[in-house]
């Protein structure tokens, strides 16, 4: 099923591909934020731009939202407090309906209410889910789904059947997934969900819920994935 996919492994942080010449680009000038212009963190892990233009920044403190001349501070609510400092966050989402999620360690997925404009636990049946793991990345599948990556393994949360389905790792079972550290979830055109974990890359085929791994094996330099991107269809980065 994968065979026709190459896979290309980099340490490179960044890539930018730049058109034309390098010359043209020689006199770039960069607008730094720092603490000192309103962040709350020099840290920042991750950076979205929503459906209306918002850039959104997980820092190693704080959800910061930028208009393009001020920061803001945005909360968690957790057990009925508001939670401003201290929060981890490792990655955006927007999902097809509209709701903007975000990955928190320690604090699970959050919902991001935007009359009260704070960020709310999710909830199934009235009950909180996810609000006690470590959420890493956050994808959505054609049927609405979300696959939550964490490091206590892949989360499928299903909001027609309102159900959360855990794969975790299981050492007597070869087809379970390598580990239960989950940096990166992707889902490509086929609906297959790739994933990234401290001991390979995995590839899930949801309707037959086996898990195909790759590491040293298929040539990785390195078990230890921390990010999967896909150029077209046939070709994908795994860093």
């Amino acid at each position: 099923m994968y065979r026709n996919i190459r896979l290309h492994q980099t340490i490179l942080v960044l890539i930018i591909t730049l058109s034309n010449t390098l010359g043209q680009y020689a006199k770039l000038t960069f607008d730094n934020y720092t603490v000192e212009t309103g962040l709350t963190h020099n840290y920042v892990d991750c950076i979205y731009q929503d459906k209306y233009g918002w850039l959104w920044l997980g820092t190693g403190m704080s959800i910061e939202r930028f208009d393009g001349v001020r920061f803001k501070q945005y909360g968690l609510l957790v057990n009925d407090s508001t939670i401003k400092r201290g929060l981890l966050v490792r990655d955006f989402f927007e999902h097809s309906n509209g709701k903007l999620y975000v990955c928190i360690e320690d604090y699970g997925l959050g919902c991001f209410n935007r009359e009260k404009e704070i960020f709310e636990p999710v909830y199934l049946n009235e009950y909180k889910v996810l609000s006690n793991i470590s959420a890493k990345s956050v994808a959505e599948d054609k049927d609405g789904n979300l696959w939550v990556a964490s490091k206590s393994g892949i989360h499928k949360l299903d909001f027609n059947k309102k159900n959360i389905k855990i794969y975790a790792h299981n050492p007597e079972n070869i087809n379970s997934v390598s580990n239960n550290y989950i940096r990166k979830v992707v889902i490509d055109a086929k609906e297959n969900i790739w994933i990234a974990t401290v001991s390979g890359l995995d590839v899930l085929d949801p309707n037959k819920e086996i898990f195909t791994h790759f590491a040293n094996k298929s040539n990785l330099l390195n078990d230890d994935i921390y990010d999967i991107f896909f150029e077209d269809d046939s070709i994908i980065w795994i860093g």
